[in-house]
């Protein structure tokens, strides 16, 4: 017979049954406690809540680097802009978002190697497929956690395999929800061949995005190419070298930068493939 928990002991259960990873995790804020806690056993989110239920949520994500948390500006912006496309209801603005997040960071007390989630769900209380009766709407969930680097043996190339998984539809496609089945296929898919995240492309080999990147090339003839956003997700770092990049056009590094149909055929044609997480 299955032991019933009392909250006397509940998280002493929980305690004994974090994983080994969990050394990693730093510092949690709920919305629904509206507090911040260090302790991995309390990282917990309702099971009544339609992020979890409902897959009725959206997220996003920054690293923080010398104590800087970087391009958390541009990432609150596509946060904000999922929850709009998914119609989920909240009062949060960009300010008070900011001011959450940074203080969940600060109580990590961790300047470097960190990375940091934040969840926004459609609401908790009941278990119907429309938040509409909900009586909490837009709830918040942060986590500060380590930041894994990329091996050193990967950082001169990686084996990569192009997969075909279901495309998402150009709305799911341009939100960053919480729905991350399509992306987990990709990556078992890569995994399966002997790679790790896998590139997606359609029956005409028409390439999209990478399980959890964007995916770009510098072509044969010399210009920077990455898919057009219109089909995947808004990619920060892609925004943010496109910018960049144009002094590379002008000391002649590099002859263009553009956003473009990119076919299965360019990558193997490429002079290099890129993954810009």
């Amino acid at each position: 017979m299955i032991e019933i928990l009392t909250a006397d002991n509940f998280h002493e259960e929980c305690e004994s049954k974090l994983p080994p990873e969990s050394s990693t995790w730093f510092s949690f804020y709920s919305s629904i406690l509206g507090k911040i806690v260090t302790d991995p056993a309390l990282f917990l989110v309702p099971i009544d809540d339609h992020l979890v239920h409902r897959g009725h949520g959206v997220f996003d994500t920054c690293n923080v680097i010398d104590g800087k948390a970087y391009g958390l500006d541009f990432h609150i912006d596509r946060f904000l802009k999922s929850a709009e496309l998914a119609q989920i209801t909240h009062s949060y603005t960009k300010a008070g978002l900011k001011a959450l997040i940074l203080s969940t960071i600060a109580a990590s007390k961790k300047k470097n190697d960190v990375f940091v989630r934040y969840w926004m769900g459609s609401g908790r209380g009941n278990f119907d497929i429309s938040p509409s009766k909900c009586p909490t709407h837009g709830t918040l969930y942060i986590c500060v956690h380590e930041y894994k680097r990329v091996p050193k043996e990967m950082e001169k190339g990686r084996k990569e395999f192009a997969v075909n998984v279901p495309l998402k539809p150009n709305l799911l496609a341009t939100i960053k929800s919480n729905n991350y089945l399509l992306n987990a296929l990709c990556a078992l898919k890569s995994e399966e061949k002997g790679g790790a995240l896998g590139i997606m492309i359609n029956k005409e080999g028409k390439v999209f995005e990478s399980s959890i990147a964007n995916v770009g090339i510098l072509d044969k003839n010399g210009t920077l190419c990455w898919p057009k956003f219109d089909e995947v997700l808004a990619g920060t770092t892609v925004k943010r070298l496109f910018e960049l990049s144009q002094n590379l056009v002008d000391k002649n590094k590099i002859k263009n930068r553009e956003y473009k149909n990119i076919f299965l055929y360019e990558l193997f044609e490429a002079k290099e493939v890129f993954f810009f997480g």
